[in-house]
């Protein structure tokens, strides 16, 4: 469900498959955008609302899904979690996590873990609602980094981050455990 604070104008403008970021990704080539448009027809009414607020949500969590489009299968991987580590967080900020020698990974576990270690049953995160979470759900969103074999994001869902992390780590803009230069 989206915020109140954004508008139903705003919302159906994310639905409209001739807005200007589905526009722009549709001439570039982009994402499969131009077949799976040409397949298309365009939607309206609460479909419409629900359509834009998925779209907007994933895309400012992974920048590019599996299908711009229709990104409903990616928007319910991440509302199937009760909390989620931003993708474009984790990826880009955190990085891939589950290493030992991540001395990032390794403190990021050790942050999740001290919050974790509170007596809460609520969770107010930045962008979305409200979520009646405790520990374990906490645990849960930070397991990756902490070392548990899991994948923390869906891999066609991530590509477009991984990409953006890949070409960062080349331009040593960010850095990952084997070329992190060292403090004095």
């Amino acid at each position: 469900r989206p915020p109140p604070s954004i508008s139903r104008r705003d919302l159906e403008e994310w639905a409209d498959d001739r807005n200007t970021a589905i526009t722009g990704l549709r001439l570039l080539g982009l994402f499969g955008v131009r077949e799976k448009w040409k397949e298309r027809k365009e939607r309206e009414g609460a479909e419409g609302a629900t359509l834009g607020w998925q779209r907007m949500a994933t895309t400012s969590l992974y920048f590019g899904m599996r299908d711009i489009l229709d990104p409903s299968a990616s928007f319910q991987e991440l509302v199937g979690r009760k909390l989620v580590v931003p993708p474009v967080l984790g990826t880009l900020v955190y990085g891939p996590g589950g290493r030992d020698e991540d001395e990032v990974a390794a403190a990021v576990a050790n942050w999740s873990e001290s919050v974790a270690a509170w007596d809460f049953r609520t969770v107010i995160p930045a962008h979305f609602d409200i979520a009646e979470a405790g520990s374990a759900d906490w645990r849960a969103a930070f397991e990756v980094w902490r070392g548990k074999e899991s994948q923390a994001y869906p891999e066609e869902d991530v590509k477009c981050l991984a990409d953006v992390r890949e070409f960062l780590v080349r331009r040593r803009i960010i850095f990952e455990p084997a070329n992190r230069p060292k403090r004095s």
